[in-house]
C-alpha cells in the first residue's frame, strides 16, 4: 500500500514542528536548575521525535527518505565542478544552491541530533561518574550551540527562499499588467 503524498507531507510537517518546539523548550530551559526536568524531558522528546522521523522516512520514502536528503546534499559536488569549469550560467541557479545547502545543513542536524541527545542523557544520568559528567555536559552545551547555529542558517535559507518567491511573483504580476 502506497502512502499518499498529502498524508506523508502532513505527518512530516507535524513531526518537524514538534521537533522544533521540543528543541526550543529544551534550549530555553537549559540554564535553569528549577526547570531541569522540563529540559530533560524536552530533550527526550526531541530524541524520540527524531527516531520517529527517521522511521517515517523509511516507511514513506520519497522526499522524506534519507536517500533524497543525501541526493540534495550531494548537489554541492556539482556546484563545485561548475565552479572549476567556470560554468557561470549554471552557477546562477538559486534553486540548486538552496537544495544543496539545505540538504547539507539538514544532514548536519541529523548527524548532531544523536550526539546531542546522548551527551544530554550521559550528563543527566551521570554515566561514568562525576568526572565524565563534566565532559558530557560541556559537549552537550557545545553541540546545542552548534545545532542552534544550523537552525538559524536553516531559517535564513527558508526566509530568503520565501522573499525570492514573493519577489518573482510580484514581478510577474507587474509584467502581466504592463502587457495588458
Amino acid at each position: 500500500m502506497r502512502i499518499s503524498t498529502a498524508l506523508s507531507q502532513s505527518i512530516k510537517k507535524v513531526l518537524h514542528w514538534m521537533g522544533a518546539a521540543s528543541f526550543i523548550v529544551a534550549y530555553l530551559t537549559a540554564d535553569s536548575e528549577s526547570f531541569r526536568l522540563v529540559h530533560v524531558y524536552s530533550g527526550y522528546g526531541f530524541g524520540m521525535i527524531f527516531v520517529v522521523r527517521l522511521c517515517w522516512g523509511v516507511i514513506a520514502g520519497g522526499a522524506s527518505s534519507l536517500g533524497a536528503l543525501w541526493r540534495r546534499a550531494s548537489m554541492v559536488k556539482g556546484i563545485q565542478a561548475d565552479m572549476k569549469a567556470l560554468a557561470i550560467e549554471r552557477l546562477w541557479n538559486w534553486n540548486r544552491w538552496y537544495g544543496a545547502f539545505m540538504g547539507v545543513f539538514i544532514l548536519a542536524m541529523y548527524g548532531l541530533t544523536p550526539l546531542l541527545v546522548l551527551t544530554g542523557i550521559g550528563g543527566y544520568e551521570e554515566w561514568g561518574g562525576k568526572w565524565l559528567r563534566a565532559i558530557f555536559e560541556g559537549s552537550h552545551e557545545t553541540l546545542g550551540e552548534m545545532y542552534l547555529f544550523i537552525i538559524f542558517v536553516h531559517l535564513a535559507l527558508v526566509g530568503v527562499r520565501y522573499a525570492r518567491t514573493r519577489l518573482l511573483e510580484s514581478r510577474a504580476a507587474v509584467s502581466d499588467r504592463a502587457v495588458n
